[in-house]
C-alpha cells in the first residue's frame, strides 16, 4: 500500500483547502449561472452538495434521489440563454476542433511550414494523420464539446487526459464545482484538485482492493449493496517541483496523488507522475490576478434573470385575461353556480349582475411580446450566437472578399479567447497526446533532421483561418498600391520582396506548404531568371548594333564613301 509521511499527508491537505478558499468566493456566482441556465446539470456548485454531504453507509438510489431534489428547474421559464449557450457551444466545436475538418498541423521545432524538407513534411504529414485517427476513436470530440459549455457558462474548465489500454488516450471532463484551480507567477493554470466521490466498487477497480484504507475491508469481504456505498477521495495534480516529502524523479513535470478525504494516517490511495500537464484547464478570461474567468453568461445573466421576470408577468397578465378574479353576489356562493366554459348558474328573479370581473385587465401585450423579443436577441449576441451561425455556414475561406461578404470585421471580436484557449487548452492536449503515441510506439520513425522530436504546432481550424484571413485585405490593398506606383516609378520595385509577400499570404490563408517552393529554389529560379534576361538583353543590344553598322554601311554619302567609312576614317 503506497504511503508517505502524515507531514506530506498535511501540505497536500493544505493546499487543496487553500485552493478551497478562493473557489468559494466564485461559488455564488457559479450558483446563480447553474440556476438560470443548466440547473439539472450543475449540483456541484450547490451551497451544500448532495454527493458530497452523503455519508459512506448511503446508497445509489438514495444519491440519486437527493440529486433528483436538488436539480428541480424552478427558475428557467424562457430557456433563450441556455439554447444560446449550447448553441454558441455548438459552434465553438465546430469552428475551432471540428470533428469533420482539418484543425491542426505540425512542424519541426523551430521550422516555419514553408521551409521544411520533404522528409520533414512527409513525417509531420503522417504523425498528423495518426494522430486525427486517434482522437477520433477516443472520446475527445465528446470532452472538447462539454469542455466549450463550461467555459462558455462558467469561464473555466477542465479536462484530464490519461494513457488508456483500449483507446491510447481517453479525456475525463470535471465539472464546475468540483475542480479547484491554482495558477503560477506567469499566471498559467498549473495546479489542479477535486473532491470527487466515487463508490467503494469504483475505488477498488481504480486504484485495487489491497490499496484501499483497511476500514473498508468488511464491505469488501461482505461484497453486493455494500460496495455500492461511498468514499470520499481527494486528488491534486501539481507541478513536480522539489520537496522532500513528495517530490517525484526529476524527469516528471507533473505529480499526482490520490487519497481518502477522511483519512489522515498518511495512507494515499494512488500516486503518479507525468512528463507533461496530464489534462487542460483553460479560462475564458482571466482579469488581473483571478484564478477563474469571467464568460460570455456572465455577461448575459441580467438579462436572462430580466427575461424569466418578463415571462412571468406576461403570463400572469394572460392569465388575468383569461380568467380574471370575479365578484359575485351572495345567492351565487350559496347555489350551485359554474364560471367555467358552459357552466350554467340558476339566479333568481331580479338579480341585476350575478357575477362579473373585479377589474378590467388591459396588459400592453404587443409591447411585452417586443421587448422579451428584444431581450432574447441581446442574450444570444451575448454568447456571439449571430458570429458562429456565419462561421458555420462557411465551407472553406479562401479569399480576403469571401471574407468580406461574411463581414469578417466579427471574428476579431474572438481572437484574444482563441488565443489563450489554444495555449491553455489545445496545446497542453496536443502535446500530451503526441507523447503518448511516442511512448507506445505510435509514431513513424523521423527523419535524421528530427531525431530530437520537437513538434510545434499550428491551428488551422476555420475559426482560424477566417481571423487569419482577415490580414489579407491589407495586403491585397498593398499590393494594388505597389503595382500602380511601380508602374509609374520603376525603380521602387526592388524595394519589395514579392516572394516573401505571397508566403505570407498564402499562410494566411493556410494554403499547403506543398504548394510553395522552398526558398532555396526561389531563389536558384530567380537567378537563373536574372541571367536569361540579361544575357537576352545583350543579345538585343548586339543585335541592335549590328543593324546600325549594316545601315551605315548601306548609306552613300558621296565621294565613294558610306557613312561607316566615313565614320571610321573620322575616327
Amino acid at each position: 500500500m503506497p504511503e508517505i509521511s502524515v507531514k506530506a499527508l498535511k501540505r497536500l491537505q493544505g493546499k487543496a483547502a487553500a485552493m478551497e478558499m478562493e473557489f468559494m468566493q466564485w461559488r455564488p456566482h457559479f450558483q446563480e449561472l447553474a440556476k438560470y441556465l443548466l440547473p439539472r446539470r450543475y449540483v456541484w456548485v450547490s451551497e451544500k452538495s448532495p454527493l458530497q454531504s452523503s455519508s459512506s453507509s448511503d446508497t445509489r438510489s438514495q444519491q440519486n434521489a437527493n440529486r433528483a431534489s436538488k436539480q428541480k428547474n424552478e427558475y428557467i421559464l424562457d430557456p433563450t440563454g441556455t439554447k444560446a449557450l449550447r448553441d454558441m457551444a455548438a459552434g465553438m466545436l465546430n469552428g475551432i476542433t471540428s470533428p469533420s475538418r482539418p484543425w491542426l498541423r505540425l512542424r519541426p521545432g523551430g521550422v516555419e511550414f514553408n521551409n521544411q524538407d520533404l522528409e520533414q513534411k512527409a513525417y509531420t504529414d503522417e504523425v498528423t494523420r495518426r494522430m486525427y485517427i486517434v482522437l477520433a476513436e477516443s472520446n475527445f470530440y465528446s470532452a472538447m464539446a462539454i469542455q466549450f459549455l463550461d467555459l462558455g457558462a462558467f469561464g473555466s474548465a477542465a479536462v484530464l487526459a490519461y494513457e488508456d489500454f483500449d483507446d491510447v488516450v481517453r479525456f475525463y471532463n470535471s465539472p464546475i464545482g468540483e475542480f479547484r484551480f491554482a495558477q503560477d507567477y506567469r499566471r498559467m493554470v498549473d495546479t489542479f484538485s477535486r473532491t470527487i466521490v466515487m463508490t467503494i466498487r469504483q475505488a477498488a477497480q481504480q486504484f485495487g482492493e489491497g490499496n484501499l484504507p483497511k476500514k473498508y475491508k468488511p464491505q469488501l469481504k461482505e461484497g453486493g449493496k455494500r460496495l455500492e456505498e461511498f468514499i470520499v477521495v481527494s486528488h491534486l495534480i501539481e507541478p513536480n517541483t522539489e520537496n522532500e516529502e513528495v517530490s517525484l524523479p526529476s524527469k516528471f513535470a507533473y505529480r499526482e496523488f490520490y487519497w481518502d478525504a477522511s483519512d489522515n494516517t498518511g495512507h494515499i490511495l494512488a500516486q503518479a507522475g507525468y512528463q507533461e500537464k496530464p489534462g487542460s484547464w483553460p479560462r475564458w478570461e482571466p482579469v488581473g490576478n483571478d484564478v477563474y474567468g469571467t464568460s460570455p453568461a456572465m455577461d448575459a445573466l441580467p438579462d436572462v434573470i430580466q427575461l424569466q421576470h418578463s415571462i412571468l408577468r406576461k403570463g400572469q397578465a394572460m392569465d388575468k385575461i383569461v380568467n380574471p378574479p370575479v365578484v359575485m353576489e351572495g345567492f351565487m356562493a350559496a347555489k350551485q353556480s359554474s364560471l367555467l366554459p358552459g357552466g350554467r348558474t340558476t339566479a333568481p328573479a331580479g338579480a341585476s349582475f350575478g357575477a362579473k370581473a373585479v377589474y378590467t385587465v388591459n396588459p400592453p401585450l404587443d409591447a411585452m411580446t417586443l421587448d422579451n423579443q428584444d431581450l432574447r436577441i441581446r442574450i444570444q449576441q451575448a454568447f456571439h450566437n449571430d458570429l458562429f451561425r456565419m462561421i458555420s455556414s462557411l465551407d472553406t475561406v479562401r479569399s480576403a472578399t469571401e471574407i468580406d461578404a461574411r463581414k469578417e470585421e466579427k471574428l476579431v471580436l474572438l481572437g484574444s479567447v482563441l488565443e489563450r484557449f489554444e495555449n491553455e487548452s489545445l496545446d497542453p492536449i496536443i502535446r500530451r497526446v503526441y507523447n503518448i503515441m511516442k511512448r507506445k510506439g505510435l509514431l513513424p520513425e523521423p527523419p535524421e533532421s528530427m531525431q530530437d522530436g520537437d513538434i510545434e504546432i499550428e491551428y488551422v481550424s476555420i475559426l482560424t483561418d477566417a481571423q487569419r484571413a482577415v490580414g489579407t485585405a491589407t495586403i491585397e490593398r498593398f499590393l494594388e498600391m505597389y503595382a500602380q506606383v511601380s508602374a509609374l516609378q520603376p525603380e521602387v520595385i526592388p524595394t519589395v520582396d514579392i516572394n516573401e509577400v505571397l508566403r505570407d499570404y498564402g499562410d494566411r490563408l493556410s494554403i499547403p506548404a506543398t504548394h510553395f517552393r522552398s526558398r532555396e529554389d526561389a531563389d536558384a529560379i530567380n537567378s537563373e531568371n536574372a541571367q536569361l534576361t540579361q544575357e537576352r538583353e545583350s543579345a538585343l543590344v548586339g543585335k541592335d548594333l549590328t543593324e546600325a553598322a549594316k545601315n551605315l554601311s548601306e548609306t552613300d554619302v558621296g565621294g565613294g564613301q558610306n557613312a561607316m567609312a566615313r565614320l571610321l576614317g573620322a575616327s
